[in-house]
């Protein structure tokens, strides 16, 4: 029977390194990053436009060109809150939100976000549409999503301390 144990130094002058031009190539096709920066400035153009609720929100990402998917991506990259974090929210759902809905500040007054789909559908990267093969796609806004983008937005003025503590883009 052969001995398969190699050195480091054996190991080293044999390995590959880099990845080869074929496997770059097909990563390149499929990956997200080009896409996210290709649709950042649009991204960033509707968080920029003062709306008097997020209803209005919602209304702006659907008549925009940018997917509802996609905008829910970009929202979760900047929140740094991904699909695990997402993930322990829905399974802490009768905890942190006994009432299914989300108290938060919107400019300056009290609002309440009655959540649509949310705890009964949970949050998931796949239930969202933004795992790396569906933001390919473009999906419209659902309930799901807007009740993740109410989160992520509005988060941190129900439950300012603990996990919803980075969801303070609103």
């Amino acid at each position: 029977m052969p001995n398969y144990t190699r050195t480091y130094e054996e190991l080293e002058r044999v390995a590959s390194k880099f990845w080869p031009d074929e496997l770059s190539e097909l990563e390149a096709k499929i990956s997200v990053v080009p896409l996210l920066l290709q649709t950042q400035d649009q991204f960033i153009s509707i968080l920029n436009i003062e709306t008097p609720s997020i209803d209005n929100l919602y209304d702006i990402i659907e008549a925009s060109a940018l997917p509802g998917n996609l905008f829910l991506k970009h929202l979760v990259i900047l929140s740094d809150f991904g699909g695990e974090m997402l993930k322990r929210v829905s399974n802490e759902a009768a905890t942190i939100f006994p009432e299914g809905r989300l108290n938060y500040l919107w400019q300056g007054s009290p609002r309440t976000y009655q959540f649509r789909s949310y705890p009964t559908k949970k949050f998931s990267n796949t239930n969202l549409k933004i795992d790396g093969k569906e933001l390919f796609n473009k999906h419209p806004l659902d309930d799901l999503q807007k009740d993740a983008i109410a989160l992520l937005l509005f988060g941190s003025t129900y439950l300012t301390n603990g996990a919803l503590s980075r969801c303070v883009i609103g």
